[in-house]
């Protein structure tokens, strides 16, 4: 910049000095021209941060949180996320943005999405969501951390978190000693703040009472979210973090539940995807509904790149009469 120019901004600086209180009364707006990045932000959160100061004052901390080099970054987000619990903003933001989806009859859709949770910020680098919790949670299985995450309960009622210790292991593969050990049960008071590591922790959230928790979620995000038998803790399934693959997964249990064979060649162009639980599910789907056993597609399995695939090819080649007992086996992430 030139010489003329630092000048000018001095000038600037000196002139709003002077004027009481400008500084404070703007600071909202200084907070949303540092945090509006076009390519970070997504429209709707873009729009909220525009709209809630206090929310783009947090945006605007977490984000210098998780770009700072230094170790621990989630940790650095616990003080924003501590504030803006306590701030009252959740009990605006949710009265504002309900009304607003109840007087727009095209947000109805919307809002009947709500059911299970609501999504406030996403970004690239971390998402700030609502979970609505009930009784009926108690269902829900132990579920890894895929990404590092704050969460506190910001509704009327506490909440039991179960917490659980994960084994270091490649994420992407399934064995069954790499079991879960349960830490500690601890009841979340409203406004309670605790921190799960991705890849250390495994947790279960039980509500007595309908009631809502405020989750943050930031850093480098696992392909799988392992979830565990409640009674054994043995992994049971391996659920894709890419939303895309399990769309493709449950699309083939269908075809696998409907038997019809003219599905054959779709299963098999799916065997190239690259999603491993992917391929996976196109190898059971083919041997369910092919009228010959699908030798070929058996023998590019046993040259997969993932060490699963390989082994369950080679045992398939080796006992092709146990097919559904093998393919069913513990191993895949449908089970």
């Amino acid at each position: 910049m030139s010489s003329g120019g630092n000048r000018s901004i001095a000038a600037v600086k000196r002139l709003a000095s002077r004027i009481p209180g400008l500084r404070e009364r703007t600071r909202p707006l200084r907070t949303w021209i540092r945090t509006r990045r076009p390519a970070d932000f997504d429209a709707e959160s873009r729009a909220r941060i525009a709209r809630y100061p206090k929310l783009a004052t947090f945006a605007h901390r977490v984000d210098a949180a998780l770009r700072s080099p230094l170790p621990g970054a989630p940790a650095r987000c616990t003080q924003p996320f501590d504030e803006l619990v306590r701030s009252g903003f959740i009990g605006e933001f949710v009265d504002a943005e309900l009304a607003r989806m109840i007087a727009d009859p095209s947000s109805i859709a919307g809002l009947l999405r709500q059911e299970r949770g609501m999504a406030i910020l996403q970004t690239g680098k971390f998402s700030l969501r609502l979970a609505f919790l009930s009784p009926s949670s108690e269902d829900a299985p132990v579920t890894s951390v895929a990404r590092s995450m704050l969460l506190a309960p910001v509704g009327k009622d506490a909440v039991t978190l179960e917490t659980y210790a994960v084994p270091a292991r490649p994420v992407d593969r399934y064995r069954r000693r790499d079991r879960a050990r349960a830490i500690e049960s601890r009841r979340l008071e409203t406004g309670t703040t605790v921190a799960l590591l991705r890849r250390r922790h495994a947790y279960r959230l039980l509500p007595a009472k309908r009631t809502v928790v405020l989750i943050l979620e930031a850093g480098a995000t696992d392909p799988f979210t392992w979830h565990y038998d409640r009674s054994t803790l043995v992994p049971r399934r391996g659920v894709p973090g890419d939303l895309s693959a399990t769309r493709l997964i449950e699309t083939m249990r269908l075809i696998s539940v409907w038997g019809d064979a003219s599905f054959l060649p779709l299963v098999e162009e799916l065997f190239r995807h690259p999603s491993h639980a992917v391929r996976w599910a196109a190898l059971q789907t083919a041997w369910k509904i092919a009228p010959e056993r699908p030798l070929k597609l058996t023998a590019r399995a046993a040259r997969d790149p993932h060490p699963d695939l390989r082994a369950v090819a080679q045992a398939l080649a080796q006992a092709p009469d146990d097919a559904q007992s093998l393919l069913q086996r513990g191993g895949t992430p449908w089970p």
